[in-house]
């Protein structure tokens, strides 16, 4: 049943190398359902279609890190750089 549920992460993870590492890491996590929930929802949303994985960590490391548990990095709305850095704080707080 283990060997199975980490056939369904491999599958889902965009970056299939290292797998008898990511199966050793996966081994030592003994994920629950939920955890393994969180997981293939995290992934969702951390590898969007088309994404570069150049710098995307290898299975293992990403199992390892538990990086499911990351938050999304949010993007903040751009301001004028020409402005001085006062006036960029005073327009971010306006915004917020």
């Amino acid at each position: 049943m283990l060997d199975t549920d980490f056939d369904i992460f491999w599958k889902a993870y965009p970056k299939r190398q290292a797998r008898k590492d990511a199966l050793r890491a996966w081994r030592r996590l003994r994920p629950t359902a939920a955890t393994q929930q969180a997981i293939l929802e995290a992934l969702a949303w951390q590898v969007p279609g088309g994404t570069d994985l150049t710098y995307a960590p290898l299975p293992a490391t990403y199992l390892r890190g538990e990086r499911w548990t990351d938050e999304p990095l949010t993007v903040a709305d751009p301001v004028d750089t020409r402005l001085p850095a006062w006036a960029q704080a005073a327009v971010r707080a306006r915004r917020a």
